[in-house]
């Protein structure tokens, strides 16, 4: 990935948004065909390479054993979380601002701002747009809307606190100014939706991908060892993305929750199933992700 600064990657962000912003103002559906088909890509590609993680970077590694708990883990949660949809969403979110703030775990302040920046500001910029999805795709909790919102309010509090406790250290402020006002613009541009898939997608799990990779390497894992790896995790994602391709692209029409209202809920499920055991095992496996130098 080539070396540009920091604001050069911004510009490039923003002329990808506004293209974005036109093509879902003259095509609706296309934000609800990329989230579903973004974040169970790329998505499930970052996730995929927790066989990496389970193999390698845990202090006495037993993959089978531990692949075992992971995978009882992910079916316990997907049940659960398909009885209560409204709760494992809210499960999910807590869950996400502490794992997209990962990056700063030492300082706690910190990580909430950082990591609450994705979920949080949708309802804070588009609070109507908020509640009219959550009313179609949850009418019996009623409460979740006004439990997303205060604790966005208060993780608003928190990322101006966290921005003036670290003001001397330039790149923790920097990170903290540039991540939550380049997501309070998104969100303020694309449907929440879309901007959530773009951030979870692009950013994050490229970023994981990315450093999972590097660390491998200066770990010495073998290439041939990698080479298997980067080969399941490339046909578990083309498998996934060409399912997306069959099931959305001739019905794009009812890509929408007034015309499958299960759409948004079975998709918290399967998330917050696969979200619990790796957010677990990135915080775990956090010390030897440091080992490759950062990008």
């Amino acid at each position: 990935m080539p070396k540009l600064h920091p604001l050069a990657w911004l510009a490039l962000a923003a002329v990808l948004v506004l293209l974005l912003r036109m093509l879902e103002s003259r095509w609706p559906q296309l934000s609800w065909l990329l989230f579903f088909s973004l974040t169970l890509s790329l998505g499930f590609a970052h996730g995929v390479l927790d066989i990496v993680l389970l193999r390698h970077a845990l202090p006495r590694p037993r993959v089978l054993a531990h692949f075992s708990l992971y995978g009882v883990a992910v079916i316990i949660v997907l049940v659960a979380a398909w009885r209560l949809p409204a709760l494992a969403l809210l499960v999910l979110l807590l869950l996400s601002v502490w794992h997209f703030g990962q990056e700063l775990h030492p300082l706690r302040l910190a990580r909430l701002a950082l990591g609450g920046a994705a979920v949080m500001w949708p309802m804070i910029v588009q609070p109507i747009q908020m509640q009219t999805l959550l009313t179609q795709a949850f009418p019996q909790a009623a409460w979740l809307m006004l439990a997303w919102q205060a604790l966005a309010w208060v993780w608003l509090q928190c990322l101006l606190v966290a921005i003036a406790r670290h003001w001397s250290a330039t790149a923790v402020r920097n990170r903290l100014l540039l991540e939550s006002a380049g997501l309070a613009l998104m969100y303020s541009l694309l449907s929440p939706w879309l901007a959530f898939a773009l951030y979870f997608s692009l950013f994050h799990s490229a970023a994981h991908i990315r450093r999972v990779w590097q660390a491998s390497f200066a770990a010495g894992v073998s290439w041939p060892e990698q080479r298997t790896g980067l080969l399941l995790t490339a046909l578990l994602t083309t498998a996934l993305i060409a399912t997306c391709a069959w099931i959305f692209v001739p019905q794009v029409q009812w890509i929408n929750l007034m015309q499958s209202a299960w759409a948004l809920p079975a998709w918290v499920a399967l998330v917050t199933a696969v979200t619990v055991p790796h957010g677990l095992l990135v915080g775990l496996a956090w010390a030897w992700l440091q080992t490759a130098k950062r990008y």
